[in-house]
Formats: structure tokens, sequence, C-alpha cells
């Protein structure tokens, strides 16, 4: 693991290239004040050991994956300066864009290693414009940008952080707005008309003006942060969950999964296709269920979640396939961005097992032993958070309630660990 292996150097550039969409420049301020919920108890390394064992991880890989996400998380807080803003490039770069902020703040959130939530506390306070004790103290206006704006909403649902109410109601209502009508789904910026959206690697090249169309990354995280509003105190209108169940049905391609341009429809998608679509539509389905009446609807989202989940083992299983051993000397790149939205997809749709086994167990095993000696993966933050993320399984906190496809997994005894958190990252 010294150094940055060869595919971790390829893989850093791809996940940097794929979200450059990622952190546009924007004013994430929002009306604060007043009904600030008080904090939960930090997940502990105990906590996640039970998690661990529920969903049936080997004894001897449990303590590799507590080291993995303990490291990694470290490695990300150590990079928040005193103005608790992420600096990757040095000192003297230009701070990370609040697209990138947002997203390191969050791994920081779940991982559940004690020392680095003060910097996560850090950083979300100023993201949302707050005081420590939750005063409003920067003016502003909510976030345009999709991606932010769904990141921001996982953050307002952690009560760890402690964000108000009322930041929540404003993301809610940037959603609602930010819709498409017509294909249920979101652009690149919650806004009628174009907008800006920069790199999110810090002293990248300055936003560009791009067209806002509607595709299935950008709505992927306007769903989880609507969604994750709603945990929150401020579910959005039932109309917008309509409306984007609507199209996500209307969008799903013959092979069950789902093409990147939710307006064109396509004999065949791809696999993050499958895994985006499929989650984006339980939170739909979940949200719809108990509240309408439409049985037509329902039924279709029905038989589009039963044909997602046959696309999903199928291409989950065909990834697993491919960890086997390097085909023609080419070891198969692990994107976090995926593998996110893999285990995103698997378990809001209640899926343990494919074909290939336990797809947790064998992609955390490829992934631990893919990460650098210094705790990051070819010392790429948004690749580092991803995989933080994935390692202590992040989506099973704004999982719906679903009708779980696999048997429950007992919890198992927990296996003597001694998992060895880092020392503070970030004093003061």
């Amino acid at each position: 693991m010294a150094g940055a292996p060869p595919h971790g150097r390829r893989g850093a550039g791809r996940a940097s290239r794929s979200l450059a969409r990622f952190g546009a420049s924007v004013a994430v301020a929002l009306l604060a004040g007043g009904e600030a919920r008080a904090p939960a108890r930090a997940d502990s390394i105990a906590d996640r050991e039970a998690m661990l064992g529920r969903v049936g991880v080997p004894d001897d890989l449990r303590p590799r994956i507590h080291r993995a996400i303990d490291t990694g998380a470290v490695w990300l807080a150590r990079h928040l300066d005193k103005d608790d803003q992420f600096r990757f490039a040095g000192p003297d770069r230009p701070a990370a864009d609040d697209g990138s902020s947002a997203l390191v703040t969050l791994a920081l959130a779940h991982a559940g290693t004690p020392t680095v939530l003060p910097a996560a506390r850090r950083s979300a306070q100023r993201l949302f414009g707050l005081a420590s004790d939750g005063r409003r103290v920067r003016d502003g206006q909510p976030t345009r940008a999709t991606y932010d704006t769904g990141l921001l909403g996982l953050l307002s649902a952690d009560a760890g952080l402690a964000v108000p109410r009322t930041c929540a109601r404003e993301l809610a209502a940037a959603f609602e707005r930010g819709q498409d009508a017509r294909s249920g789904g979101w652009g690149y910026q919650l806004t009628t008309g174009g907008g800006t959206v920069s790199r999110l690697r810090p002293g990248a090249k300055a936003p560009v003006p791009v067209r806002n169309p509607v595709n299935l990354s950008t709505t992927q995280f306007a769903a989880l942060g609507a969604h994750a509003a709603g945990l929150a105190g401020a579910p959005v209108d039932l109309d917008v969950w309509r409306r984007h169940a609507e199209g996500l049905c209307a969008a799903q391609a013959q092979d069950g999964s789902w093409t990147y341009d939710l307006e064109r429809k396509a004999p065949r998608g791809y696999p993050n296709g499958t895994y985006m679509g499929l989650a984006s539509l339980v939170l739909a389905e979940a949200a719809l269920a108990g509240r309408v009446e439409d049985a037509a609807l329902l039924q279709r989202v029905a038989v589009a979640r039963l044909r997602g989940i046959a696309a999903l083992r199928r291409d989950v299983d065909a990834l697993l396939d491919a960890l086997r051993g390097p085909k023609r000397g080419v070891v198969p790149f692990l994107d976090g961005y995926s593998l996110y939205a893999l285990e995103k997809a698997c378990v809001f749709a209640g899926i343990e097992q494919v074909a290939g086994g336990s797809w947790y167990v064998r992609l955390a095993e490829a992934v631990v032993a893919r990460q650098d000696e210094d705790g990051s993966w070819g010392r790429d933050p948004i690749q580092t958070s991803f995989l933080v993320l994935f390692l202590a399984r992040s989506p099973e906190r704004s999982a719906p309630v679903t009708t779980v496809t696999d048997p429950p997994r007992p919890a198992r005894p927990a296996a003597p660990t001694t998992p060895s958190e880092p020392s503070t990252p970030t004093p003061r």
C-alpha cells in the first residue's frame, strides 16, 4: 500500500473527473435559528462492530475495516484548517468548495470515529452559517447546486450535527422548486435556468456556464436530500414523490436498469444507472406508501422495483465476478462514487446476498486492500470520502422502511477486536 499504486493514481483521476460537476461555488448560509434538535450520541466503535457482525463480516476482516474507516476519516479531518475549511493541496491553496466540503463532512459524521466528530461539527456549522449554539451568523441564500443541496440534506438529518430544522425546511423548499415537472428528476441546479458548476478538486478552474439537463446522477442526490430533509422534520410535498416515481417508471430500460438521461428511453441501462435508479425508486415508493390511493401508480412502482432488483443482482454479481482475479493483468477499478450508489441500492432494497455471495464482504475486502498507508485512497478526498461512507454503510442511516428481500441475519457475537483509533487530528 506504500504510496499511490498505479490503480490508485488512475482511480483518483477518474473519480475527480466523474465528480467534477459536484462542487458548485454557492452561498449556503440558510435561515437558521431556533428548533435545534439535541445531538444524539455518536455512533461508537461498538455500534460499528455490531453492524459488521450483523451483516456477516468475518472475524478476521472486521478489525481491518475498523482501522480503514478510522485512518481514512482521520486523513480527511487533518485537512480541516483553522478557518473550518478543508484544504487538500496545502495551506497556501484555495479551500475546497462547498460541494466537496459537504461530502467530506458527511464522511466524518458517518464514520463513527469519535476523534473526527468535532471536525465534522465545525465544518457543518460553517456550511450552514451557524454559530456553535445553532444561531444564524451569516447572511446568504439556500444553495442552488443540486449535488451540494442533496449533501446538505443528508447533513441536516444527522442528529449529532444539531442542524436546526429551519435549515432542513429551506432545503426541502429548494427541492420542491427545482424539480423538473416533466421528468420528475433534477438537473445540476435547483433552478429553471442554467447555472454554473466547478471542479471538486481545490485549485481547479473557475466555474463555467453549463446547461441544466436533468440526469440520473443529480437526481439521485436530490432524492436523497429530499428524503433526508423529511427525516429532519421537513418533508417535501407528496406531489414531488409522485412525479419522481412516475418519471422513474417511465424511464426504466427494458433490462430493468436506467440510463443517465432520464428523458431518453433506451433498451439497456448501465450498472450505475441500476444502482441510482433503484435506490431513488425505493425512496419514492416509501414516501407514497399509505399516502396515495392511486392503485395503478403503486402497481407500476412495485413492478419497476422488482425489475430493478433483478437488474441489481445481475450487475452486482458481474462486479463481484470481475474481482475474482485480474483479467489480462488489469485490476478492476473500484470507484467510490459507484460503490456508494451500489450500497445505497442494496441497503434500501433490503438485499445482502447476491449470486456472488455477500456484496459488502467481497467489496469491503477489496477496498481495504487498496487503501494507502496514509489512510487515504490515492490521496483523493472525494474517493476517500465515498469509500469511508461505503465501509461505514452510511446509507443505513437514511434507509426507508421497506420489505426486506433477504431473510434477516441474526446478530453475531462481537469477536474481540482492537480497532486502534488514531489520535485527535484537529486540535483547536
